[in-house]
């Protein structure tokens, strides 16, 4: 083969591992951007948080809900990763159950998965040598994320309310 044939050829296979690099990272990117549109999820917390309520045990105990105190004092999150929150909590020490759904600001749901994470093994701990079958709720508790929201169910309908999530 002539020296004219060779350059050729290497320069068509440098051609195309240029062109095959610039449609790949083309391609990444634009997945990244179809990912983080999906990421992001409408929920109605209002109607989310009537649903909830009129579940049991919501909707034969005393409860009161978790307001921007609460959130600060008791599960640890600062205000400015939160965007909007609901919760409810019980009001005596005789029922463990409890929802909370947080939205968390941009780029802080890790954040938010942590602390609620934490507060949850805690109140597991509370629970561990009081009442059993509430012991069984905290135990069998439902968190996770769904776009920029976190949750937390503890209580009967804990699947159901999850279920609500998805």
């Amino acid at each position: 083969m002539s020296k004219k044939i060779i350059g050729m050829i290497v320069a068509a296979v440098l051609l195309i591992a240029v062109v095959v690099t610039l449609v790949a990272l083309n391609l990444s990117d634009w997945g990244k951007e179809a990912n983080q549109e999906a990421k992001k999820i409408e929920i109605n917390l209002e109607e989310l948080s009537e649903k909830f309520s009129a579940m049991t045990p919501f909707n034969e105990m005393a409860t009161m809900d978790i307001d921007s105190t609460v959130l600060t004092d008791l599960y640890q999150i600062d205000e400015e990763l939160v965007a909007n929150f609901i919760g409810k909590m019980p009001m005596m020490n005789v029922h463990s159950s409890m929802y909370l759904v947080i939205e968390a600001t941009e780029g802080n749901v890790e954040a938010v998965k942590e602390k609620v994470d934490a507060y949850a093994e805690a109140y597991e701990a509370t629970w561990e040598m009081y009442l059993q079958d509430q012991y069984e709720l905290v135990k069998d508790r439902k968190t996770g994320v769904q776009g920029n929201f976190v949750y937390l169910f503890i209580g009967e309908s804990a699947e159901d309310m999850e279920a609500l999530m998805k």
